[in-house]
């Protein structure tokens, strides 16, 4: 009886922190921004950008839900050809609860990584993709942006 109550006891010990180590634990999100680089223009990046989202949902309203301690990372592709990329520039702050590690993050070989450190659930941020395109290997010099959400969820 006595090793039984010790065993219980174990396993009850171990159950906790199994559960506790499982709701604690970061999650990586990856926002894929999809451009159509063959209609992209000076005037239209909303229309021909997503980020896989119902065609409902503006890019504007796109928001992504993250907690503390999770990592996000922005990548481009194009969805019009294999030959041009989407290179994320920066991550930039535009307005609301300071969610994202820094106002500009800037971006490594066309992408974004930070880690959510800050915010409390319900904080909502609106920022800015600033992103180029490269064709055939070739780097054009206009900067698009895109402005969705990140909040921290409940």
């Amino acid at each position: 009886m006595k090793n039984l109550m010790i065993l219980l006891k174990k396993s009850a010990i171990c159950m906790l922190v199994l559960a506790s180590t499982t709701a604690f634990a970061q999650k990586t999100h990856v926002i894929t921004l999809n451009v159509d680089t063959g209609y992209l223009t000076d005037k239209n990046a909303d229309q021909v950008s997503n980020f896989g989202q119902n065609k409902r949902t503006s890019n504007k309203d796109f928001t992504t839900t993250v907690k503390i301690g999770d990592v996000v990372k922005w990548r481009g592709i194009s969805s019009r050809d294999k030959n041009h990329r989407v290179l994320i520039k920066s991550i930039n702050y535009e307005s609301g609860a300071r969610i994202l590690s820094n106002s500009v993050i800037n971006g490594k070989s066309g992408m974004v990584t930070t880690v959510i450190n800050s915010g409390k659930p319900g904080d909502v941020q609106k920022y800015k993709v600033l992103f180029t395109v490269m064709i055939n290997g070739r780097a054009t010099d206009k900067v698009y942006i895109i402005d969705p959400k990140i909040r921290i969820g409940v």
